[in-house]
């Protein structure tokens, strides 16, 4: 189907009696009204748009018979102009409205198509990211290179050999150049059991604002239709425009309480009116809080209950010793080895 009407101009166009007069089309309608088309064959005016995407109820002056009576014909400056009057109906703004996104899907493709393409750009896009992340990972198993660093803040120099071979990549691929990325995660629970999932890459390199990088986090999540659930943990790096407590991403989310969570919490216990929200929803939830004390030298009472509380718990308290053990990231691991020991003999 043709976008555009068919503009024959001719030196002079055939004249019809009318009246006393001889009158003509004039070529100068053609400039001023771009739905407007001229036939040489029939001697008459048509409505582009409304000829070709119109339905229902349309004038058939201009899309069937053709418009012939030049003296009514106007511009549009004239009181009396057919053509103002037919561009200013309901019908004719639709058509012209129809008109126009059939244009841009002949440019561009239908939606669905452009959001075929984009998704297969998208997911194409992802795999080369993996596809880099997994072989320096390789590389470095392979060479026997630790992956990980002492210290693999923002602010370190030397935040590790995988980061640091990224930045390198990054700096030298040209894929990579000039783009920022953030990666976005999940962990939530499945028959009691803890997964977390990485659900992809989210390119921020239009802008790095607080404001920006939450919009992009809650149209990724809308987009895999995740923007309902609720949420009741966030975890950032240390950029401060992720995880700053007045203006960042954690803080904004929050105020925001787009998920309707119970509470998201980015730092459990570091600020007391968070903890004691924590307390009153396990009073409400009937979870008694139970807390490892000291033993007292002078109050035998206090003894009984701090033993209470280690038989009661003694498998949970072995658990996370164990586990301090296996992550070995502190000196406290020599500690909780010897308490181990002398809980399991």
């Amino acid at each position: 189907m043709k976008v555009l009407p068919d503009i024959q101009t001719i030196e002079a166009y055939p004249m019809t009696v009318a009246g006393k007069q001889n009158r003509s089309f004039s070529a100068k309608y053609l400039k001023e009204y771009s739905w407007l088309e001229y036939s040489l064959e029939k001697n008459a005016a048509f409505c582009f748009c409304c000829r070709n995407f119109g339905c229902g109820d349309v004038d058939k002056v201009f899309t069937k018979t053709g418009f012939t009576n030049w003296k009514k014909m106007g511009g549009a400056n004239s009181n009396i102009s057919k053509l103002k009057a037919h561009a200013a109906t309901k019908e004719h703004m639709l058509n012209i409205s129809r008109m126009s996104g059939y244009k841009n899907s002949v440019v561009a493709g239908c939606v669905s198509s452009q959001i075929s393409i984009a998704h297969q750009q998208f997911v194409e896009n992802n795999r080369n990211y993996l596809k880099k992340l997994i072989n320096i990972a390789l590389f470095l198993s392979r060479q026997g290179i630790a992956f990980r660093g002492h210290k693999e803040d923002t602010n370190s120099p030397n935040q590790g050999n995988f980061i640091e071979m990224c930045k390198l990549f990054s700096n030298h691929n040209p894929e990579w150049h000039k783009q920022e990325h953030m990666s976005i995660c999940i962990r939530y629970t499945k028959d009691f059991e803890i997964l977390e999932r990485f659900l992809g890459f989210v390119n921020v390199s239009q802008s790095q604002t607080a404001a920006s990088l939450l919009s992009f986090i809650l149209s990724f999540l809308k987009e895999l239709n995740l923007d309902n659930i609720p949420i009741v943990a966030q975890s950032y790096d240390g950029a401060s425009v992720m995880s700053g407590c007045r203006g960042g991403v954690r803080t904004l989310l929050k105020n925001k309480n787009v998920f309707n969570a119970l509470e998201a919490i980015y730092i459990h216990f570091s600020m007391p009116t968070m903890n004691k929200k924590l307390q009153d929803m396990q009073v409400k939830l009937k979870m008694n809080l139970v807390t490892l004390s000291s033993i007292s030298d002078t109050r035998w009472v206090c003894r009984h209950k701090n033993c209470k509380v280690v038989i009661e718990n003694f498998k949970l308290i072995v658990d996370v010793l164990q586990e301090e053990v296996e992550e070995n990231n502190d000196r406290d691991v020599s500690r909780a080895i010897g308490i181990l020991a002398m809980m399991l003999k």
